[in-house]
């Protein structure tokens, strides 16, 4: 490709040297000929300069431009007597990036949850790999990168191209899964498919089988002894047995099993670790994978690739429609099978339980949110942030899923959410947020089977076909969800979906149904329609986009539109729109028609101004009293945007309603001003005032983002040695977006709305006044800290929260962490069970919601410090202080709590085979309920020495606890429960060991029943270890 061609002698070009690739956009050319003669310079055919060669027979050209590309220099050497000599010499010039290509570890690849490494080769558009100077950022749905960001204000994962290659180390799935990755450099973009198949996995089994008998001798009355039956005189006997095993079957197939008799069934499912629980505290710098979730004594699950059949927890994932969706969580039997042209999904179980959706709508701070139940399941919930258009309530803008402890704490008991990150109650464009709660409720339901099936095929090229059946048990009527779907698209000229769904209990019956149709039919023409209802009768709990759950906001209505865009003229677009909306709900019969027609055009690179016109009509009719509200307008929209920057966006706007009166208004006048400045890719920071005439203004400020991106960088919260990345950032992260120096991100929002109930045709959204602001401090040394604080204030309440999470190594052994929480609401006005989510945080029916005014308060504070040295590991010290205080001023009487924990737990090993641990926890409560008041101390001591002889498998351990409690300012009422223990164990081959000890447990309570009671007796245990080796004696 790099040639040099010297066509005589008489001239040489001697720079550029022969096959030089350069960046540079300027060029030295130099070379030789005879004195005093003439040379010209040819860039690609086309003469640039000329000049005289010098007297010692030199010629250079200095700063000649360069394209980019392939580049042929030739010199032309004119000669006094009219001859002429040529040289030419073709270097590259390297250009943006045009092309990646991305390079994989092997052709297959295996999900056994290893760091891999891609690499990324960047290209010019002709092919020539570009070197040192760039960076490139990787975007991914369900990968944890381990990549060094070097930018990380920007979404994703970014890396320096060196030698022409981009590295990106990150953690494989640990299932079989498609990763959908996307590399980006400018205006190159290449999107990858990553495939990760099921790994062989060499077999392997743990597991323990335990077992005891004991002879108890008892005096005093235990009659009024909570679970009596396990210290009563007598006989008793014990096991337990369980194991983990996982592995490769059958040469292709991955078997996980899992079983424990001591797991008893209970309702908690998907048991992740609680970030705050133990591990963050105590200073755990382990990573905690789950590949058995269950909440029943058995799982097993087989595997290939993508499909499979399992026992365990599940999530039902019915989600390829929007009418027929079925989202829910069960413990049950379920399979999947999966290819590239096919999918089908199914589960059957039997459970006690019943679903619940709630729709929330945003209040601009982070919590609480209160959910429509307080016996929510733990584990079990779905949760997903919907921005929905504010004229088409059924069209979904943007939908992000949300994981527990990442995005949100729950309290289960309670029923609230609290997100790392402020909840919107309208976007920058007015359009309503929402927060989607899919949960299972407790009851006390009687049992029932659940069953279903959903699958879809690609029957043709752009055509698939897909159906959905789902039944449950009940009484005196089963419920039963029935829906098909059909996609077709035929390259961009045509693009057609339909759906249908039918679903029916004892009381309701119905169906629902949409098409819609959309293409190009010419180019630069985008055409669209639609057509949806929703009849009275239909029931889905889980539907999506308003659907479903206990606020619809679609059932019972009927819509229909077109429209469509053309921008084929030079700068100009023009827009066309017509929609019907029918909806009887509520007594109330209500029809919106709405057409408009407009035309947006670009003034060069610094303005662009749109006009738009818009005739809009609202009927109501109310069905008891035959009252009608007839309204009409006709709206004139003027908007100007300033491209003031590459970066800064400044908008106005004024929309004129022309009606016969004030009261005929379906929407009133407004005009609106907004900066828009975007401070990194992705990142933008939005300001924005509308005034609406004769009262009612928004207020917006805050920073939008693309959220749609599932890669994380964990690196910054890790703490060696103390705390793990991605526990951290569950446990203290914010997620905030705004980089403004290399250690300290921010995220700022502000809200303000007024009086825009006038506004019929568009989502209603309540007066509100809200205020976030959050900081995170990451620097690099073993230290991290953030905080945030909120107010929001509604015609309801006024609320106030504050959140704080630092944690630090000290000297290389200790690690403290705190975090603290606040939450305050003042309610002004009671719950009304006729008013929406939007204008309440506690839902009807929970505690509180009753009171017609009163405060809540929540207080809560953890600190933790851990000594794990890292040298030595004789001695290891965890201790921890936890404070929670409770007020509820919402109830009659008022109620509350406060409650001081300390606790120590410490670890000696102080010669070989001596261990010795000790336990110490306080325990300080004051409650207040039902106009009673009562004060209690408790406090616990443990001490456990274990001594292994070295002689002949032989060991012994002793134990002696102390639970001591008592109630404050009353005399006698100390209750003291005492236990010890001691034990000779044995081992009789390897794994296998017998102990025979002696165990006493006692109290002194003469406030309870009356009397001193105990339980004592010798016991015989055993104890087995085993592997997937005790397979060996099975196969002999």
């Amino acid at each position: 490709m790099i040639s040099v061609a010297v066509l005589d002698a008489q001239v040489v070009i001697n720079e550029p040297h022969n096959g030089i690739v350069t960046s540079f956009k300027n060029q030295f050319i130099a070379g030789n000929a005879p004195a005093g003669t003439t040379v010209v310079l040819s860039v690609n055919g086309e003469a640039v300069d000329s000049t005289t060669v010098r007297p010692d027979g030199v010629f250079e050209f200095i700063g000649v431009p360069v394209p980019e590309g392939p580049v042929k220099y030739t010199i032309v050497n004119r000669l006094v007597n009219g001859k002429e000599y040529t040289a030419e010499r073709t270097i590259h010039r390297l250009g943006s990036p045009a092309v990646i290509e991305v390079v994989l570890p092997s052709n297959t690849l295996v999900a056994d949850g290893s760091k891999m490494t891609v690499v990324a080769k960047v290209f010019d558009k002709w092919g020539m790999p570009l070197q040192d100077g760039y960076f490139v950022t990787m975007l991914a749905d369900s990968v944890l990168t381990e990549v060094s960001d070097v930018d990380s204000s920007t979404y994703g994962a970014q890396a320096r191209l060196q030698g022409g290659l981009a590295s990106f180390t990150f953690r494989v799935p640990s299932q079989a899964t498609i990763v959908r990755a996307e590399f980006r450099i400018d205006n190159a973009v290449k999107r990858e498919e990553i495939e990760f198949n099921t790994p062989v996995v060499p077999l392997m089994i743990v597991g323990s089988a335990d077992a005891s008998a004991t002879t108890l001798s008892t005096a005093g009355d235990l009659s009024n002894i909570k679970n009596k039956e396990k210290i009563d005189a007598g006989f008793h006997s014990n096991g337990r047995l369980a194991f983990y095993g996982r592995g490769t079957v059958w040469d292709k197939y991955l078997l996980t099993a899992s079983y424990d008799n001591e797991r008893r069934q209970r309702d908690r499912l998907f048991r992740d670790l609680d970030p705050d629980v133990l591990y963050s505290i105590y200073g755990d710098n382990s990573r905690v994978d789950y590949t058995a979730q269950t909440s029943n004594p058995f799982f097993v699950k087989l595997e290939r690739n993508r499909s499979y059949v399992m026992f365990g927890d599940f999530n039902t994932a019915f989600a390829q429609s929007e009418l027929a969706r079925y989202d829910r969580t069960f413990t049950g039997v379920s399979g999947h099978y999966e290819t590239r042209e096919e999918k089908v999904d199914a589960f059957a179980t039997l459970t006690d339980r019943k679903v619940v959706q709630d729709e929330i709508r945003g209040q601009g701070i982070s919590g609480f949110y209160f959910l429509g139940s307080s016996n929510v399941v733990p584990g079990s919930e779905k949760v997903r942030i919907e921005t929905r258009d504010k004229r088409h309530n059924e069209i979904v803008i943007s939908r992000y899923d949300k994981s527990r402890f990442g995005d949100y704490e729950i309290d289960y008991v309670q029923g609230t959410l609290f997100f790392k990150q402020p909840i919107p109650s309208i976007d920058q464009n007015g359009n309503p947020v929402f927060i989607i709660v899919a949960y299972e409720s407790q009851g006390g339901f009687a049992n029932s089977y659940v069953t279903g099936i959903q699958g879809e095929k690609q029957i043709l090229n752009g055509l698939t076909i897909g159906a959905t059946a789902v039944t449950e048990e009940r009484t005196p009527k089963n419920y039963s969800l029935f829906g098909l779907t059909t996609r077709y698209q035929y390259n961009s000229l045509l693009n057609v979906n339909a759906e249908i769904a039918h679903g029916a209990e004892v009381n309701n019956s119905g169906a629902a149904w949409k098409l819609e149709v959309s293409g190009s039919p010419v180019e630069r023409m985008q055409l669209k329609s639609y057509f949806r209802k929703v009849e009275n009768g239909f029931v889905n709990q889980t539907a999506g986009a308003g659907v479903g759950g206990n606020n619809s906001q679609e059932i019972g209505s009927t819509k229909y539109g077109i429209g469509g865009t053309y921008d084929g003229l030079s700068e100009t677009k023009l827009t066309a729109d017509y929609y019907r909306t029918e909806q009887s709900a509520n007594m109330t019969n209500v029809v919106i028609n709405s057409i408009t027609g407009g035309a947006e055009r670009k003034i060069g690179q610094s303005a662009t101004v749109a006009l738009r016109v818009e005739n809009l009509r609202y009927e109501s009719v109310r069905m008891d009293t035959a009252l009608t509200d007839n309204r009409q307008s006709t709206l004139l929209n003027a908007k100007t945007t300033l491209h003031a920057t590459n970066r800064l966006n400044v908008t106005g706007e004024f929309e004129h309603s022309i009606s016969n009166s004030a009261a005929d208004e379906v929407k009133p006048s407004n005009g609106a001003i907004g900066v828009e400045y975007k401070a990194f890719d992705n990142v933008v920071l939005t300001a924005q005032q509308r005034f609406y005439l004769n009262n009612g203004s928004t207020s917006i400020f805050g920073i939008g983002s693309d959220l749609g991106y599932g890669t994380t960088v964990n690196g910054r919260y890790e703490i060696g040695n103390g705390i793990n990345g991605k526990r951290n950032q569950a446990s203290i992260g914010l997620k905030n977006t705004t980089k403004l120096t290399e250690d300290i991100t921010s995220n700022v929002q502000v809200e303000r709305t007024r009086a825009l109930d006038r506004n019929l045709a568009e989502a209603r959204t309540s007066d509100n006044d809200a205020l976030s602001v959050g900081f995170e401090y990451l620097p690099k040394e073993s230290y991290k800290a953030s905080i945030k604080g909120e107010v929001g204030k509604s015609q309801q309440s006024l609320r106030r929260n504050l959140t704080f999470g630092g944690d630090l190594r000290i000297a290389n052994d200790f690690t403290l962490i705190d975090k603290f929480s606040y939450y305050e609401e003042d309610r002004r006005q009671p719950q009304d069970a006729n008013r929406t989510f939007a204008e309440g945080t506690l839902s009807v029916g929970q505690i509180g919601s009753s009171g017609s005014s009163g405060l809540l308060k929540k207080v809560e504070n953890v600190i933790g410090l851990a000594y794990r040295p890292v040298e030595v590991d004789w001695l290891n010290v965890i201790g921890k202080y936890e404070k929670k205080v409770e007020f509820n001023g919402l109830v009659s009487p008022q109620t509350a709590y406060n409650v001081d924990i300390v606790s120590l737990h410490t670890f000696i090993e102080p010669v070989i085979g001596l261990e010795i641990g000790t336990k110490y926890a306080l325990k300080l409560a004051q409650e207040n309920a039902f106009g009673l008041s009562a004060s209690t101390v408790t406090d616990f001591y443990l001490l456990r020495t274990e001594y292994d002889l070295q002689w002949n498998g032989v060991d012994v351990a002793a134990e002696y606890r102390i639970l001591n409690s008592r109630i404050v300012n009353q005399a006698n009422s100390n209750s003291i429960k005492n236990g010890y223990s001691a034990e000779v164990g044995y081992v009789v081959f390897d794994n296998i060991r017998i102990g025979f000890g002696y165990n006493f447990i006692g109290t002194e309570d003469r406030d309870l029943i009356g009397k001193d009671y105990w339980s004592a007796g010798p016991y015989l245990s055993f104890r087995m270890k085993f592997t997937e080796k005790i397979l060996d004696y099975f196969n002999r």
